[in-house]
C-alpha cells in the first residue's frame, strides 16, 4: 500500500481541516513524522487506520464513547479522507469517513459512515471491506503489529505465539500458495485409489503369455468381422420389419374401407325411400302452397274484424264514462289551481323567515364565539409574554453557566499531564522496587560469600575478589605439592618398611635377597618407620582436608562472581534507567497546566464541568422547549385571530343577510310567525310545497287524462 493523499478535519487535535500529500513525501522514499507530545503524529497514523479498518486500539475514556472520544471537542463534524494505491496492480482506492455532532445533545456523535471506492479508468466504484483486506494483504492485527506498531505494544509483538507469526508471514508475502501438503495428501490418496483399482483388474486378467496374446488378438479380428457381418444382417432385417409393418398398416386401411362400404349399403334403400318422399313434398309446395295461405289469411281477418268491433263499442261506452267523472273532478282542481301563486308567495316568505331566524342564531352563536376568542386571545398573549420574559432569564442563565464552565481542553489536557505523571512515576517506583530486589539479591550473595568465607576461615586484607582467587590458587598449589611431597616420603617409607620385613627373615649363611650377603651383622630397626609413615598418612590426609577447602572456597569465590556479574549490569542499567527517567520527570513537570498541579483540584474542575454540562443541556433544553412553545402559541394565536377575522366576516354577511331577507317578508306574516322556530316555518314551508306540488300534480294528470279520453272517444266514434 502507498499513501497518496490524507485529509483530516474534527479528529483529535486536528479541528480545522488538513491536507497531507504524501507524494511529495514520498517521491524521496524516506521521510519522517516528529513533534512534541500530543502534536498529533499519532492521530496521522490513527486515521489511516481508522480509515481502512473502521477501528483503532486507542483506550477510550471513563464514560466517553468512541465517536465523542475522536471528535474535536470544537468541531461539529468529523471528516477522513485517504487515497491510496494497493494491489498488485496498484489501483487508486479512497476511504471516506464522516460523522455529525447531534446539534441538541453536545456529547452526542452521530454513527460513522464509512465508504470504500475503488477507481476504475475514471470513476469510483465502491466495494467491501472484506475486498479491501484482500487487496491489501493484511488483517487489522496483523495490520497494526507491522505496520503502525502502538506505545508499549512492542513486547507484545515479539511475544506473539509461533502459529499467529506464522499467519501473519503467509498475509504478508503471500505464502498461502506454497501450502500444498493438502494438496499432494489428495493427489496421492486418488493414485493410490487408481492404482489399486488397477492393480485389482490386473489380479483379475491373470498373467497372459505372447502366445496367449497373438490368439486373443486373433479372436478379436475374428469377433469384428463377426460384428461388421451382423451388422449389415441387421439392417436388411430392419428393412425389412419397416416394410412389414408398412404392409400391416395399409390392410387395416383397406379392411376399414370394406366396412365402411357395407354400412352403407344397408342404408341405400331408406335413402331411396326420402328422397321419393322429398320430391312430392316439393311438388305440393310449388304448386298449392299460396291458395292455402291466401284462403287461411281471410278467415283470420274476418274473426278479427267482429271482435275488434265489439271491443270498440264497449270501450266506447266506458270512455264516455270516465269522461264526465273527470269533467268534475277538473272542475274542483281548477279551483285549487288558482291559489298557487298565492301559496308559492306563502312557502317563499315562510323560508325566508325561517333563513332570517336561521341566521340570527347563527349571529347570536358568533357573538359568543368572538367574545370567548377575544378573551383566548388575551389569555394567548399573557402566556406569550411570560414565555418571553422566561426565555430571556434562560438564555441569561445559560450564557452565566457557560461563562463558568472549565476549559475541556484544558481539563484534558491536564488530565493527560497526570496520567503521563503517573505512569512515569510508577516505571521510576518499579524501577527502583527491581533495583531494590536487585541490590537486595547482591547483599544476600555477599552474605553468602562472607559466611562461605568465615566457615573456611579465609581472612584478605584486600576487597577485590580476583586476588582471593589468585591468594586461594597460589595456597592451593602449595597445598598440592606438599601434599605430593608428603607421598613421596610415604612411598619411601614404605619401602623401607618391606626391606625391614626381609631384614627380619634374614638367617646367617643365606644369601640376601637384595645384596647377596651371606652376613647379616646389624639387621634395620622398623619400629621408627612405621611411626614416621603413621605420621606420614596423618600429614597426607590433613593436606587434602585443605586443598578440598581451598578447592570448595575457589569455587565459592567464582560462583559468587559469576552470580553478581549480570546483577551488576542490571543495576548499572537501572542506574541509567532511573537517570533517564528522572530527566524526563523534570521536563514533564516543566509542561504542567498550572491551573490543574494538583489532582484533586482537576477532579473538583470534571466534577463541576459536568454538573454545569448537566445544567446546560437542561437549560438547553427548557430555552428549546421554550422556544418551542412560544412558536406554537404565536401559531394558536395567528390561528385564533384568523379565526375571530372569520367570524367578524361571516357575522356581517349574515347580518346583512338577515336584513335582506326582512324586508322582502310581509309584516303580517312575520307578526304571525313571531314565536314560530326556523324549523317549524321550514316544516310548514314544505308542507304548502307539498299540496302545490299535488295540486299541480293532478290538475295537469286530469287534463291529461281528458284530453286522452275525448281522443279516444272520438277515435271510437269514427271509427
Amino acid at each position: 500500500m502507498i499513501p497518496i493523499k490524507l485529509t483530516i478535519e474534527g479528529l483529535y487535535s486536528y479541528q480545522h481541516k488538513q491536507t497531507i500529500d504524501f507524494e511529495k513525501l514520498t517521491s524521496n522514499h524516506l521521510f519522517g513524522i516528529f513533534g512534541t507530545v500530543g502534536s498529533g503524529k499519532s492521530s496521522i497514523l490513527e486515521a489511516i487506520t481508522f480509515a481502512l479498518y473502521g477501528k483503532t486500539d486507542r483506550l477510550l475514556l471513563s464514560g466517553d464513547n468512541r465517536n465523542y472520544n475522536m471528535m474535536n471537542l470544537k468541531s461539529d463534524q468529523l471528516f477522513i479522507e485517504f487515497d491510496f494505491l494497493a494491489g498488485n496492480n496498484a489501483l487508486a482506492h479512497r476511504v471516506q469517513v464522516s460523522a455529525k455532532r447531534n446539534g441538541k445533545k453536545y456529547e452526542d456523535v452521530k454513527k460513522m459512515d464509512r465508504v470504500i471506492y475503488q477507481k476504475k479508468e475514471m470513476d469510483y466504484i465502491p466495494i467491501t471491506q472484506e475486498e479491501l483486506e484482500n487487496i491489501i494483504g493484511l488483517s487489522y492485527d496483523n495490520f497494526k503489529r507491522t505496520i503502525i506498531i502502538p506505545q508499549g505494544k512492542f513486547q507484545e509483538f515479539l511475544q506473539l505465539k509461533s502459529s499467529e507469526r506464522t499467519q501473519m508471514m503467509k498475509e504478508l508475502f503471500g505464502l498461502q500458495k506454497y501450502e500444498l501438503s493438502y494438496k499432494v495428501k489428495n493427489l496421492e490418496t486418488q493414485n493410490n485409489a487408481i492404482m489399486q483399482n488397477i492393480s485389482g483388474r490386473l489380479e483379475q486378467l491373470g498373467e497372459i503369455s505372447p502366445e496367449q496374446q497373438s490368439e486373443l488378438k486373433t479372436q478379436l479380428k475374428q469377433i469384428e468381422l463377426n460384428i461388421q457381418t451382423l451388422t449389415l444382417a441387421q439392417k436388411e432385417h430392419e428393412m425389412f420389419v419397416h416394410a412389414l409393418e408398412k404392409l400391416k398398416e395399409n390392410t387395416q386401411q383397406l379392411n376399414e374401407f370394406r366396412k365402411r362400404e357395407i354400412e352403407l349399403g344397408l342404408q341405400k334403400e331408406a335413402i331411396l325411400k326420402l328422397q321419393d318422399d322429398i320430391a312430392a313434398y316439393e311438388y305440393c309446395i310449388v304448386h298449392f302452397k299460396n291458395t292455402l295461405e291466401a284462403i287461411e289469411s281471410a278467415q283470420q281477418k274476418t274473426l278479427a274484424l267482429h271482435t275488434q268491433l265489439n271491443t270498440d263499442q264497449t270501450a266506447q261506452h266506458e270512455t264516455q264514462i270516465n269522461l264526465n267523472k273527470l269533467n268534475i273532478t277538473f272542475d274542483q282542481i281548477s279551483a285549487a289551481y288558482k291559489t298557487i301563486d298565492t301559496l308559492k308567495k306563502e312557502v317563499e316568505d315562510l323560508n325566508k323567515l325561517a333563513e332570517a331566524k336561521t341566521l340570527n342564531s347563527i349571529i347570536e352563536k358568533e357573538t359568543e364565539r368572538l367574545k370567548k376568542g377575544e378573551l383566548l386571545v388575551g389569555q394567548v398573549n399573557n402566556k406569550l409574554k411570560r414565555i418571553d420574559d422566561e426565555e430571556k432569564e434562560t438564555a441569561t442563565l445559560l450564557a452565566k453557566l457557560k461563562k463558568q464552565q472549565p476549559n475541556i481542553e484544558t481539563l484534558n489536557q491536564a488530565q493527560q499531564w497526570h496520567t503521563n505523571n503517573k505512569n512515569i512515576n510508577a516505571v521510576i517506583a518499579d524501577t527502583k522496587k527491581e533495583k531494590k530486589v536487585t541490590t537486595e539479591g547482591l547483599d544476600k550473595l555477599q552474605q553468602q560469600l562472607l559466611k562461605g568465607l568465615d566457615e573456611y576461615n579465609f581472612i584478605s586484607a584486600s576487597d577485590d575478589k580476583n586476588k582471593w582467587l589468585l591468594q586461594c590458587n597460589q595456597d592451593l598449589q602449595q597445598l598440592e605439592e606438599e601434599h605430593k611431597r608428603i607421598n613421596q616420603k610415604r612411598e619411601e617409607l614404605l619401602v623401607r618398611l618391606g626391606l625391614e620385613t626381609h631384614a627380619q627373615n634374614l638367617k646367617d649363611g643365606e644369601a640376601c635377597p637384595l645384596c647377596g650377603s651371606e652376613e647379616h651383622p646389624k639387621p634395620h630397626n622398623s619400629t621408627d618407620i612405621g611411626q614416621q609413615i603413621e605420621q606420614c598418612k596423618k600429614e597426607a590426609v590433613s593436606k587434602e582436608v585443605q586443598i578440598q577447602r581451598i578447592r570448595k572456597l575457589i569455587q565459592l569465590i567464582d560462583n559468587h562472581i559469576a552470580g553478581i556479574k549480570p546483577l551488576e549490569a542490571q543495576l548499572a542499567a537501572m542506574d541509567l534507567k532511573l537517570f533517564r527517567l528522572d530527566e524526563q520527570a523534570k521536563m514533564h513537570k516543566n509542561s504542567v497546566v498550572a491551573d490543574y498541579k494538583d489532582e484533586s483540584q482537576l477532579l473538583i474542575a470534571f466534577k463541576l464541568y459536568k454538573e454545569i454540562q448537566t445544567s446546560i443541556e437542561a437549560t438547553d433544553k427548557k430555552l428549546l422547549q421554550l422556544r418551542e412553545g412560544y412558536a406554537q402559541e404565536s401559531k394558536n394565536k395567528e390561528k385564533y385571530q384568523q379565526e375571530l377575522s372569520r367570524i367578524e366576516r361571516e357575522m356581517d354577511k349574515n347580518v346583512s343577510s338577515k336584513e335582506m331577507l326582512m324586508r322582502q317578508i310581509s309584516h303580517e306574516l312575520i307578526a304571525l310567525q313571531a314565536n314560530s322556530r326556523s324549523e317549524q316555518l321550514v316544516l310548514n314551508a314544505h308542507k304548502l310545497q307539498s299540496t302545490i306540488a299535488k295540486t299541480i300534480a293532478g290538475y295537469e294528470n286530469t287534463r291529461v287524462q281528458m284530453e286522452e279520453l275525448k281522443r279516444h272517444w272520438l277515435y271510437y266514434k269514427v271509427k
